[in-house]
């Protein structure tokens, strides 16, 4: 057992903490440790500080600007730059393989940018550790091509985040596309049918998804269409394919 102070017999070295030992009498070969408040003030300051730091570097997103060639086209909004760079576009969801419009959109995407070196401003990192941005063709320059392709009615806007700044700008985009019925707007089906939203994450379900009965119902919005869904700015979400039928494939 330990002395008065609590302390083990030993050599106890707690300087580098801003603790002055001394022998304690009752144990010539301990150290007894008397508290120098300013230096565990200090101590605790550098500590924070660290801390604080961390956190921050944590929570900043990698954001930024930079050029790529793009050396691989894996759908519409998706590709490999030369170096092995993925940028995904943000802001923008494009139809999967197996679903309407999937081929239009990625052989779109291929003409515009496959071998073209194309500038990018990256708004996050995605979970896959894809950048994802909002690309531009060097000898068009703005808008960009996410939203060239929501124009052209290939692609649907989808929420994160990071495009907030730009939400009604694309939004706007995609509606004067469907407007205009184009691409997959010109054959989106407008029958009645219920589809349930989340305000939080503008993500839609079909009916009968479970995933729309965990909705919580303040976030909870029904839709009379596929049509009415799209154009208040939601997506499909991925559990259930909600979108799997849209329209015969093309």
């Amino acid at each position: 057992m330990g002395g008065p102070s609590g302390l083990r017999p030993g050599p106890w070295n707690l300087r580098p903490y801003g603790w002055p030992l001394k022998p304690h009498p009752q144990f010539p070969g301990s150290r007894s440790a008397t508290c120098n408040p300013q230096a565990v003030i200090r101590g605790w300051a550098v500590v924070l500080g660290l801390l604080v730091a961390a956190c921050a570097a944590a929570d900043r997103s990698p954001t930024g600007r930079g050029t790529c060639r793009v050396e691989k086209v894996l759908d519409g909004d998706t590709v490999v730059c030369a170096g092995g760079q993925t940028i995904r576009y943000a802001g923008v969801d494009t139809p999967e393989v197996f679903q309407t419009f999937a081929d239009r959109a990625r052989q779109t995407n291929r003409a515009w940018v496959l071998g073209r070196t194309v500038e990018y401003d990256e708004v996050e990192r995605d979970r896959y550790g894809r950048s994802v941005a909002f690309v531009y063709r060097k000898d068009w320059g703005p808008p960009s091509v996410n939203e060239r392709l929501l124009a052209e009615g290939l692609a649907w806007v989808y929420y994160h985040e990071a495009v907030r700044r730009d939400w009604d700008r694309l939004l706007e985009t995609q509606r004067r596309a469907m407007r205009a019925g184009r691409g997959l707007w010109g054959v989106l089906s407008r029958e009645p049918a219920t589809f349930i939203g989340n305000a939080r994450t503008r993500r839609f379900h079909t009916a009968q998804c479970v995933m729309a009965d965990r909705i919580h119902t303040r976030y909870r919005r029904t839709f009379a269409s596929l049509w009415e869904a799209f154009w208040e700015g939601y997506a499909p979400a991925r559990e259930c394919a909600a979108y799997v039928r849209l329209a015969p494939l093309r």
